[in-house]
C-alpha cells in the first residue's frame, strides 16, 4: 500500500450496522511490577513503648529496604500482651516510637504508613506464658499492596478526625501532588473534611483541584461538568466513589461508622435536585453544545447524558438524543449513552426498548430484577452488535452493575 488517504465522512455515509469506535483517552496508571518488600517486628518490655536496641537494628535494617523502594506503603500495627488495660493508647505508643525512629534516624516519611493500634486483640502467642506473652508486645511493620494516594488520603482523613486541621493540610496537599487527576474533584465532595472546608487554605485546595484541569482542551467547562456529574451522582454513586479514596482495613476499619460517607435524601429531594442539575445542563448545552470527551474528559462528558436521562421528560429525551447520536458518530460519546437515552424514551412512551438496557424490579421482589419488554428479542444482539455493546445475558440480580443511568 503506497498511498494512504484521510478524510471526513457525514453521518449520512454511515450505515446503521456501522457504528465508529475510536482509542480513548488512556487513564492514568499507578505503578507497575512490585516485589514483596520484607518488613520487621520489633519486641517491648512490659507495659513501655521505649525502642530496645533489638528493636533498633531490626529498624535500622529495614530502613535499607524501604529507601531503595521508595513508593511502597507498610502497615504498621503496634500490639500488647494481655497484662494491664490500656492496651490500645499503649499500642499507638509503641507505633508512634518506631514512626518517630524512622523518621528522624533515616528520614523516612509517616506518610508511608497505615497505623494500627491493635491492643491484646491480635496475639502471636499464647499469653499464658511469659515467652508468650514477650512476643505479643511488638510492632509489626508489613509490606502493603495500597496505592500511595490513598494512604495519604486515609492519613489527612485520621488528622481531620482528630482536629488536628494544620496537619490535615499538610496532608492534603501532598495528597493532590500524588493523586490521579479525577480523584481530585471526589474530595472535595468527601463529607468527613467538612470540618476543614472553609478558610484560605481550603481555598487554596479548591484552586488547585480546579488548576488540575488544565489539561484538557476546555479546563474551565471540563470542571464545570464534572462537577455536574458529582452533583448527578450525589445520591447514587457518589458515595462509592469517595470511600474508595482512601484504604479501607476491613479487620480494623469493619463496624467504625467514621469511615462511612453518605448523602441522604428523599425520593422528592432527588427530583427537585434532578430538575436543578437539568437546568444548569441545558444552560450548557445550549451554550458550548453536546460536550466533546476529547475537549473536557469522558467523566465531564458523562455528565451531559447522565443529567439528561435522569429528567425523565419524553421531549427533552426525543430533542436531545440526535445531538448525542452526532457525538457518538464522531467518537465524542459512548454508543452505551445512545443506547440507554433511546431505550429510557421508548420505556418512557410506554413502548419495547430496542437495546435491553432498562430493568425495573420484579413485582413483589425488593433484590430481583427483570428487563422491560424488548421490541425484538432475536435482533436485541444483532442492535447491541452494531453498537459494539455486546451480547445481551440474562443476568441475576446480584450480577447486574447500574451505573445509574
Amino acid at each position: 500500500m503506497d498511498e494512504i488517504g484521510v478524510r471526513e465522512i457525514g453521518e449520512a455515509e454511515v450505515g446503521p450496522a456501522a457504528a465508529l469506535h475510536f482509542c480513548k483517552e488512556k487513564e492514568e496508571e499507578e505503578g507497575g511490577l512490585v516485589f514483596d518488600i520484607p518488613g520487621t517486628t520489633c519486641y517491648f518490655a512490659s507495659g513501655d513503648s521505649v525502642l530496645t536496641v533489638e528493636a533498633r537494628a531490626a529498624l535500622n535494617s529495614f530502613a535499607l529496604r524501604a529507601k531503595e523502594n521508595p513508593g511502597i506503603a507498610f502497615t504498621i500495627s503496634g500490639h500488647t500482651d494481655s497484662i494491664g488495660s490500656h492496651h490500645e493508647s499503649l499500642s499507638r505508643a509503641r507505633v508512634e516510637s518506631v514512626l518517630a525512629y524512622l523518621e528522624v534516624r533515616h528520614q523516612l516519611p509517616r506518610l508511608r504508613f497505615v497505623s494500627i493500634a491493635a491492643g491484646a486483640g491480635q496475639p502471636a502467642a499464647d499469653n499464658a506464658t511469659g515467652a508468650g506473652r514477650q512476643l505479643n508486645r511488638r510492632v509489626d511493620i508489613r509490606h502493603a499492596d495500597f496505592s500511595m494516594p490513598a494512604v495519604i488520603y486515609r492519613q489527612t482523613l485520621e488528622q481531620t478526625m482528630a482536629g488536628h486541621t494544620a496537619q490535615a493540610f499538610k496532608t492534603l496537599n501532598v495528597w493532590l501532588h500524588l493523586a490521579p487527576q479525577r480523584q481530585k474533584l471526589l474530595m472535595l465532595f468527601d463529607p468527613r473534611l467538612d470540618s476543614i472546608k472553609s478558610g484560605p487554605r481550603w481555598a487554596a485546595v479548591q484552586a488547585a483541584v480546579r488548576k488540575s484541569y488544565g489539561r484538557y482542551a476546555q479546563p474551565e467547562l471540563a470542571f464545570l461538568l464534572d462537577s455536574l456529574w458529582a452533583e448527578d451522582q450525589r445520591h447514587r454513586t457518589l458515595k462509592y466513589y469517595i470511600e474508595n479514596l482512601g484504604v479501607y482495613l476491613h479487620d480494623y476499619d469493619e463496624g467504625a461508622t467514621k469511615w462511612d460517607v453518605d448523602f441522604p435524601a428523599s425520593d422528592a429531594a432527588i427530583a427537585v435536585a434532578d430538575s436543578v442539575h437539568f437546568l444548569g445542563m441545558q444552560g450548557v448545552i445550549e451554550a458550548e453544545g453536546w460536550p466533546v470527551s476529547s475537549a473536557v474528559g469522558e467523566r465531564a462528558a458523562t455528565a451531559a447524558f447522565l443529567v439528561v436521562n435522569h429528567h425523565l421528560d419524553t421531549a427533552t429525551l426525543a430533542f436531545y438524543l440526535p445531538r448525542l447520536k452526532q457525538r457518538c458518530l464522531e467518537g465524542e460519546a459512548e454508543w452505551l449513552w445512545y443506547a440507554t437515552m433511546y431505550d429510557r424514551l421508548q420505556v418512557l412512551k410506554g413502548l419495547p426498548q430496542r437495546y435491553g438496557t432498562q430493568y425495573r424490579r420484579v413485582e413483589g421482589e425488593e433484590e430481583e430484577y427483570e428487563l422491560f419488554p424488548l421490541e425484538d428479542a432475536a435482533m436485541v444482539d444483532k442492535w447491541r452488535d452494531e453498537l459494539g455493546l455486546g451480547v445481551l445475558q440474562k443476568k441475576k440480580c446480584d450480577q447486574i452493575v447500574f451505573n445509574e443511568p
